[in-house]
């Protein structure tokens, strides 16, 4: 017997939540649900197969891993955190725990591993732990039709003077959000809030942010999209700069970045085989519990 398991969250960061809905996509139904920062303690009954997808971020207190032995995880979308993480102990980062031990063997024997990004590739390579580039799932969210698209430009967890040069160069509505919500809620509550934004996403004339999980998610969409390199932990965009566009809040500023709010021009398409190659794996691990990458090299 198989049963499918979805990733929730307890962080102020909706991002977590919209990992999950791309990963909920795959899934024929969600039988249960675990907290990515307590897999040690799933309880599952041993006689069955508890499939997951183990993408995102990993993760604030690595101390409750490995997961449960009743668990049989997909790793894919996969990022390890090597940022200093005061829960994990005084001048140490998730990697330094998960990449250590037993905790490491798990990854060895569990594997092969998709790495969200080529930083993590590396440290995962490094430690002889079998891993190629996978990207993000969220590439593989559902296209937008273009009756959707309405005349706002959404811009996403960007401070007042990029919003006031946006102002300057663009007649149109503009509309600030953020993926940070410290309203906490219930799960449910929190996936609500969460499909709120992609639903934003997916109606915006073009979106201009510094968050990972609203650039990657428009891609998805077809929705123009600029993400601006303003976030401290920039390992996590490693391999992904190069499919998405992308500068520096100095070059935005300055306008010398291409790209033009009135008419903005479609993304590039070198996510494609990144896509494609998430979805046959996850439907392949979905359908009969195979981890076996479909190419190493989806992209180069």
């Amino acid at each position: 017997m198989v049963k499918f398991g979805l990733l929730k969250y307890q962080t102020s960061n909706l991002g977590d939540e919209i990992q999950s809905i791309a990963a909920r996509r795959f899934l024929p139904r969600i039988d249960f649900l675990v907290d990515r920062e307590g897999l040690d303690s799933f309880a599952g009954p041993g006689d069955v197969e508890h499939r997951i997808l183990l993408n995102g971020w990993f993760m604030h207190d690595p101390h409750h891993w490995p997961p449960a032995p009743t668990l049989a995880p997909l790793f894919i979308s996969f990022h390890l955190s090597d940022m200093i993480t005061p829960s994990v102990g005084p001048g140490r980062a998730p990697s330094d725990v998960l990449l250590r031990g037993p905790n490491l063997e798990y990854l060895r024997h569990t594997g092969p591993v998709g790495a969200r990004d080529l930083h993590t590739l590396a440290l995962l390579e490094k430690n002889q732990v079998d891993a190629y580039f996978s990207g993000c799932l969220t590439l593989t969210l559902e296209e937008r039709h273009p009756d959707e698209i309405e005349a706002f430009i959404a811009l996403v967890d960007l401070d007042d003077e990029v919003a006031d040069a946006c102002r300057a160069r663009s007649t149109s509505e503009l509309r600030r959000f953020t993926h940070i919500d410290r309203n906490h809620g219930d799960t449910a509550e929190r996936f609500t809030r969460a499909e709120r934004l992609l639903a934003v996403y997916r109606r915006a004339k073009c979106v201009i942010t510094s968050r990972l999980h609203a650039a990657l998610p428009c891609l998805a969409m077809g929705t123009p999209v600029l993400i601006l390199n303003t976030q401290p932990d920039q390992s996590r965009f490693l391999g992904l700069h190069s499919i998405i566009r992308n500068g520096s809040r100095t070059e935005f500023l300055a306008d010398r970045l291409d790209f033009k709010l009135e008419h903005p021009t479609a993304n590039p398409e070198d996510y494609l085989p990144l896509r494609r190659s998430l979805i046959q794996r996850v439907e392949a691990y979905v359908r009969h519990g195979d981890r076996t990458p479909v190419s190493k090299n989806p992209v180069g």
